[in-house]
């Protein structure tokens, strides 16, 4: 007979290509384990940048959007996260046309937007 706990962690296994946090059992009952994805690292710093508060004004956007990608470079910080938010995606789409302008599409490795929430772009560094 199957224990009610194989049960639920057979639902709680998830393949590696998903990006979060993973739970899954090793078969062992009641024994559940944490991996997480290979980019995070828990001692790794990361700068957040929240457009929702200068979602209206946009010299301040880029002046701030160009801060944060200097102040990355300058503390060789590997990750930023943007936070343009979901709405119209018209934000969204200024942040990407900053983003791949040619000067500042030289200071940066990748940009990849968030599988699980649209409304949020990761910029790797690589240094």
């Amino acid at each position: 007979m199957r224990h009610p706990e194989d049960f639920i962690m057979s639902f709680l296994t998830v393949s590696r290509h998903f990006s979060g946090p993973f739970l899954y059992s090793d078969n062992v009952r009641g024994a559940i384990q944490i991996d997480w994805p290979l980019w995070y690292d828990s001692g790794m710093a990361k700068l957040k940048l929240d457009l929702h508060d200068i979602f209206n004004k946009g010299k301040t956007i880029d002046t701030e959007l160009q801060r944060i990608i200097y102040e990355a470079i300058q503390k060789k910080i590997k990750l930023v996260e943007i936070i343009p938010g979901k709405g119209s995606g018209a934000l969204m789409k200024k942040v990407k046309r900053f983003l791949d302008q040619k000067h500042i599409r030289a200071l940066y490795h990748r940009i990849e937007v968030d599988v699980k929430n649209h409304g949020r772009v990761f910029v790797h560094f690589r240094f």
